[in-house]
């Protein structure tokens, strides 16, 4: 079950929780892309890994760090590439706490804290299970 995110501090809490897994679609073409972002455990970046295939639990490809939640550093492949002009210019939007209106993130129905399966409804409308959301309340507060 994915869910659209609406509100941009639930989408900050959300693809910097850890473990996010969204899609980001652009209103004007359509184009969508599936990423999974992943705090790396022993600094301040986070692993991109785009979805590149049918398994769509397996077939992610790593293709860049956002780096001190100011910096994305594409790995080295085609710079043009529009995944990476996608989620660069996404990421770089919700730092600021902007939610783009000329797209739309969709969340996989998993936490984006702990990536386990979503079911109590207000988790379900922001990203985060109800447990982690109380474990985590200050996360926004520590990383922004």
């Amino acid at each position: 079950m994915q869910m659209q995110i609406t509100c941009p501090e639930d989408a900050k809490r959300f693809v910097f929780g850890g473990k996010a897994v969204f899609t980001i679609v652009s209103k004007k073409t359509r184009k969508r892309f599936t990423f999974q972002l992943h705090k790396a455990k022993e600094s301040n970046a986070y692993w991109v890994y785009l979805f590149q295939g049918r398994d769509n639990t397996t077939d992610y490809r790593y293709i860049g760090a956002f780096v001190n939640l100011s910096t994305y550093k594409q790995k080295d492949i085609e710079s043009c590439a529009k995944s990476h002009q996608a989620i660069a210019w996404f990421l770089e939007k919700l730092i600021k706490g902007e939610l783009p209106r000329s797209l739309e993130l969709w969340h996989s129905g998993k936490c984006g804290i702990c990536n386990r399966r979503l079911t109590v409804p207000e988790s379900i409308k922001s990203g985060i299970g109800p447990e982690c959301a109380k474990k985590h309340i200050n996360l926004n507060r520590e990383l922004f």
